[in-house]
């Protein structure tokens, strides 16, 4: 992972829970972190592929601001997307994300 990659993008991050129609609840309060949007890895876009979704995007954040949230909203164009894959490696974490439409944040 490069070192001099500019985290300038602010993303929302919330955990969820399931209500009892199967549907992704997420939670009140929300998360924020600085994050720099990054190619799709053709290993994670593989293994989407092999696990039926599409990974549509990645972003890259420090470790520590990270706890597991299952949702992520790009606060540039307001996109929700639900996160898949959590890679980490050297205190970043890179995230594999799915366009999540049934969500809605704002």
């Amino acid at each position: 992972m490069p070192t001099n990659e500019y985290f300038d993008r602010l993303i929302e991050l919330r955990h969820t829970e399931e209500d009892e129609n199967g549907d992704l609840v997420p939670s009140a309060v929300p998360s924020y972190a600085y994050s720099a949007r990054v190619s799709v890895a053709r290993a994670a876009d593989f293994a989407a592929q092999t696990e039926g979704y599409k990974a549509e995007r990645a972003y890259r954040m420090w470790t520590r601001d990270y706890n597991g949230e299952e949702l992520l909203r790009d606060t540039l164009d307001g996109l929700t997307f639900r996160v898949r894959r959590a890679y980490e490696r050297g205190g970043k974490t890179e995230l594999t994300c799915e366009r999540e439409v049934t969500v809605c944040l704002a």
